[in-house]
């Protein structure tokens, strides 16, 4: 599709002049760069949908399956998101040479699937199924390219053992370990190398007293940090592939520049 990749590149291009990348314009001028940049993402993601529809196309119906898009664009193992849809709860994933792949459950919900086409919303013909999100990881030895995985319905998964340990203040696996400090600070151990990166993830706020272009400290600033804050940790997820934790912390920080 030249014109369409030809068309985003020419509008990507309009937002690079010397005083529009850097954002010193006026706002209407800004405004405009704002839709250019919506224009090229449409238009990428249309193009991207409309291949990876074409790729889908060619693969056999016989079999619930799930196309999984290397867009990393890199070797290795990398962990996969994904969204299907299945008439029962319990279903196994098996990559293309048969292998079991253990998969995380992130969500569960249920949707009308004829809500999501136009030549099937209107027909008031409802077919209920079970949206599932799914976290797995999936080992690319190509840069560029697809796996094809295929899901069979009915079949329930072994048990994961879990990969990821949940700390009282902190997450860690097989590579790492993630200390969280009361101010919200991370330490952070690379198990394979053995280095400790500590203090990571504080906040700093300080005045600017430069013009449009130039940045200049002010003289005797207050300079806030979360240094002594009273963070607030959460775990909002967990499980055996996936965890998550998250940090709030409040700072009290200047309005503006006194005279």
């Amino acid at each position: 599709p030249r014109g369409l990749i030809n068309q985003a590149w020419k509008l990507l291009l309009q937002n690079q002049t010397h005083d529009g990348i850097c954002g010193v314009c006026l706002d209407e001028v800004h405004r405009e760069m704002d839709q250019r940049f919506v224009d090229v993402k449409n238009i990428g993601e249309t193009i991207q949908n409309t291949f990876a529809r074409a790729i889908a196309r060619r693969i056999s119906c016989d079999q619930l399956s799930l196309l999984v898009f290397n867009n990393a664009m890199t070797r290795g193992t990398q962990t996969v998101s994904a969204t299907i849809y299945t008439k029962k709860t319990h279903f196994t994933l098996k990559d293309q040479s048969g292998n079991l792949v253990l998969y995380q459950i992130d969500q569960m919900g249920e949707v009308d699937i004829s809500e999501n086409s136009i030549w099937t919303l209107y027909l008031n013909t409802k077919e209920m199924l079970k949206k599932i999100e799914i976290t797995f990881s999936a080992d690319f030895d190509f840069n560029v390219g697809y796996k094809v995985y295929t899901i069979h319905e009915g079949e329930h998964q072994p048990e994961i053992q879990p990969e990821i340990t949940i700390l009282e203040n902190g997450l860690e696996n097989s590579l790492i370990k993630v200390n969280i400090n009361n101010n919200g600070s991370i330490n952070l151990l690379d198990k394979e190398t053995g280095k400790l990166f500590s203090g990571l993830h504080i906040f700093e706020d300080c005045g600017d007293a430069g013009d449009t272009y130039n940045y200049s400290p002010v003289k005797e600033d207050t300079v806030i940090t979360s240094q002594d804050s009273a963070a607030s940790v959460e775990v909002t997820q967990m499980g055996p592939l996936k965890a998550q934790i998250c940090i709030k912390v409040l700072l009290n920080v200047p309005l503006r520049l006194a005279a």
